[in-house]
């Protein structure tokens, strides 16, 4: 858990760069099988736009977000989406509270065209 996620109301409030899956290699042939032999791909491709987000977000603290590059502020708008809409949820929310795997691969692959 993460407090500075908390506080911002952000939940579930998890760390996305300290939170991670011991289960992923064992779990890869499910996810090909029944999600899509793509899943994997999109995930690491998310984690890797969050990543970046962070190292973008230091440069940013230093000389400001004018200094940056259109495609740097790209990424920067495209983790924020993958934060606030795809990883936030709400649980008081019918449609939120729950995501079944498949519209969140949807998900992702939308998101990802749109960095794209």
């Amino acid at each position: 858990m993460d407090r500075r996620l908390a506080y911002a109301r952000h939940f579930p409030a998890i760390d996305w760069m300290n939170s991670y899956s011991g289960y992923l290699d064992d779990l890869s042939g499910w996810y090909a099988g029944n999600i899509s032999p793509n899943f994997l791909k999109c995930r690491a491709e998310i984690m890797n736009i969050l990543q970046e987000e962070n190292a973008l977000l230091e440069i940013v603290k230093l000389v400001g977000q004018d200094s940056l590059a259109d495609s740097q502020r790209r990424t920067l708008e495209i983790a924020r989406v993958i934060r606030e809409e795809f990883a936030q949820q709400n649980a008081y929310d019918p449609e939120d509270t729950y995501v079944p795997i498949s519209k969140q691969y949807q998900q992702m692959e939308a998101i990802l065209n749109l960095y794209r």
